[in-house]
């Protein structure tokens, strides 16, 4: 009865959103209609009268412009001009011109008049950053002619005035008119947001504006940091995409407000073009990725799964298809994929809260928000909502406050997995308990026939560390030869290594290889191959005397000696003895008598930063390709410098100089 409670709980929750959005709304349609109306009693279409009895700042101009649509976009301002009368103009009605997505160019035209005694200086703004191609011309009263041109097609530096939005100067002399003509060219959404204003009060309005969008980027760069950190110590995935959507949120609404182009990439100006349609498609993208790692939607819902997955990947394609496909028709498809993708996320949370997944509450009430501003954005772009402050920053409101309820649905999936190990350890140490009554109930019972039972205790424990002896020597023992094996290798020079780091003396190491040992198979069979092995491992472990060194086979006709506090002269010796050890064993097949012989290459390290493990594996094996170049049946040590060459086998070792490595060099030998 209580989860049920829960789930009508949520439901009205849910509901209660949603229904606050809808009033809200209208309220602020309203709102909007008012200033119109309000407006419309100084003004009229085409015009706006700036008069002492006019105090209104800003002016809102959006519902006194004059509109003509140029759809072959053949039109030039000198054609305005001249056939002025002859174009035709209409009245907007509307507090912001706003014609959603078309390929067409927009005219616009506005008179201001200065019927004060004084110059006026004003501010033109364009309250919308992301038209493409955004060209003004201020004509006063004289037929004096001034042209700006700029949009996000253009460089940042192209405007008059280093702002997030399109500022343009207007001077008007007393007692004088002066006509603004604007073009607007866009892939974006075709809207003029247009205000006027005087310099303090932008200003103060500006830095209030600043101020809160200051706080919102802050709040999802601390969200993004603080939820990355989790990661880096969870590993969880979830944390992770959820990084990552709000990052793409953050940066599509940086785009929105025309901060990006302002602070991050002033001069891309392709990149920018495409970047908002990357960006919405990315956080579509991630936030399909959050939701089936967060809900384990893989496990729980398999429908649910197959359904992000699918919007996901048709984020992805959308993504690619911006280098075949224009991209405002990627930015529509974009916009039109979010609703599904808010929707569904929403139903998706609803579907795994009846499920049992308790941390989906929260989770519902962030997407149900973030989906009413979504929707808003989304009609308001395509034309089927007015421009207001609602439609306008809904998403970045929606967004903010998301990504607040999901980080504490993270939280408490934090909460719910630390209650579920506290739960467990509670569990654990009943079952402790009850084991241990079971433990004393038992030894009170074996003190009956303890003797007996201790007994065949003591003979199974140590039958089992024999066993446990016996299996662990066989696995690191090399079946054939009985000396140790690869892995016996890889174990005991890691810990030599360590312990000679941590000592500071030298550490050898010998790589043997059996010269021709193929053609002895070839030739002699298998059988004899196995006993030259064994002949040569049991002939390279006697020379190894020392109980800390190591012989292992380290592969087919392969041996490595380990020898630990060993230095370079001291190896060049044993290696020595080795390879003329081998020489001597003579073997007979047949009545044919052969001899082996062995190559060996000679690595010495003392450990220090410069030098490490695999360095001393690395130089051990080139000395050992060296002594194969060199002729075989040979020892190669490896130099400083280079490998050395081969001289009279009955050669001391000398040392040329302290700071150099000592190289010693025998002479192949061969049986007569």
């Amino acid at each position: 009865m209580d989860f049920v409670r829960q789930q009508f709980a949520c439901i009205r929750v849910i509901l209660g959103c949603l229904l606050a959005a809808s009033l809200v709304t209208p309220l602020c349609f309203a709102q909007t209609f008012a200033i119109n109306e309000k407006v419309t009693e100084f003004v009229q279409p085409g015009g706006v009268g700036l008069t002492n009895t006019y105090h209104q700042d800003p002016i809102n101009l959006g519902d006194k412009l004059l509109f003509l649509v140029d759809q072959e976009n053949n039109l030039t301002l000198s054609d305005i001009l001249s056939n002025n009368h002859q174009l035709k103009w209409r009245t907007n009605n509307s507090a912001v011109p706003s014609y959603g997505y078309s390929a067409a160019a927009y005219w616009f035209r506005i008179t201001l008049f200065n019927d004060t005694e004084e110059k006026v200086h004003r501010i033109i703004e364009v309250e919308y950053p992301l038209i493409d191609y955004l060209d003004l011309a201020i004509i006063s009263t004289d037929g004096n002619l001034k042209q700006y041109q700029t949009g996000t097609a253009l460089p940042f530096d192209s405007r008059p005035i280093k702002h997030r939005n399109f500022l343009f100067p207007v001077d008007i002399p007393a007692n004088e008119t002066t006509e603004l003509i604007f073009r607007i060219k866009s892939d974006q959404a075709i809207q003029l947001p247009l205000k006027l204003w005087t310099n303090n009060h932008l200003l103060e309005v500006d830095e209030t504006i600043l101020l809160v969008h200051g706080l919102y980027f802050g709040l999802m760069l601390v969200m993004a940091l603080y939820n990355l950190f989790l990661y880096l110590f969870t590993k969880d995935l979830s944390y992770l995409f959820y990084v990552c959507f709000v990052s793409s949120i953050t940066l599509f609404q940086a785009t929105q407000q025309g901060l990006s182009f302002q602070f991050i990439w002033p001069s891309a100006t392709s990149w920018h073009a495409n970047s908002t349609a990357i960006l919405i498609l990315a956080a579509i993208l991630f936030a399909m990725l959050f939701v089936n790692k967060f809900l384990d939607l893989s496990v729980t819902d398999r429908i649910s799964h197959y359904y992000t997955t699918l919007i996901g990947l048709t984020a992805c394609l959308l993504i690619v298809a911006i280098l075949f496909v224009p991209a405002t028709t990627v930015m529509q498809l974009g916009i039109l994929l979010a609703i599904p993708t808010c929707i569904g996320a929403l139903v998706i949370g609803i579907r795994s809260w009846y499920r049992g997944h308790k941390q989906a509450r929260y989770y519902i009430i962030a997407w149900a928000i973030f989906l009413v501003g979504t929707v808003a954005l989304s009609l308001n772009k395509f034309g089927w909502l007015p421009r207001s402050f609602i439609t306008e920053y809904s998403s970045q409101i929606g967004s903010g406050l998301e990504v607040i309820l999901l980080a504490i649905a993270l939280a408490d999936r934090i909460n719910h997995q630390r209650r579920a190990t506290e739960l467990a350890q509670e569990r654990a140490l009943v079952n402790e308990m009850f084991a241990r009554e079971l433990e004393e109930k038992a030894k009170e019972r074996l003190e009956r026939s303890v003797a007996e039972r201790t007994r065949e205790l003591s003979l199974a424990m140590k039958k089992l560390s024999d066993a446990n002896k016996a299996l662990e020597n066989l696995s690191t023992t090399d079946g054939l030869t009985q000396v140790k094996n690869r892995r016996f290798f890889n174990l005991t020079i890691i810990e030599e290594w360590k312990r000679a780091t941590r000592n500071s003396y030298p550490l050898s190491l010998l790589f043997i290889d059996l010269d021709h040992f193929k053609q002895i198979n070839d030739r002699y069979g298998h059988m004899v191959g196995d006993e030259c092995l064994i002949q040569a491992a049991s002939v390279v472990e006697s020379q190894s005397r020392r109980m800390e060194d190591s012989v292992c086979r380290y592969g087919g006709e392969e041996f490595a000696v380990i020898l630990p506090n060993i230095d370079s002269q001291t190896a060049v010796s044993i290696a020595e003895k080795i390879r003329v050890a081998i020489e001597e064993i003579e073997f007979c097949r047949d009545g044919n008598y052969f001899n082996l012989t062995a190559s060996i290459g000679i690595s010495s390290i003392t450990p220090d930063p410069e030098n490490g493990i695999n360095s001393l594996i690395t130089q051990a094996d080139s000395a050992l390709y060296q002594a194969k170049d060199a002729g075989r049946n040979c020892c190669m040590i490896y130099g400083d410098d280079a490998l050395s060459h081969k001289v009279p086998k009955d050669a001391t070792v000398q040392d040329k100089d302290k700071d150099t490595k000592v190289t010693s060099i025998f002479r192949q030998t061969t049986r007569s």
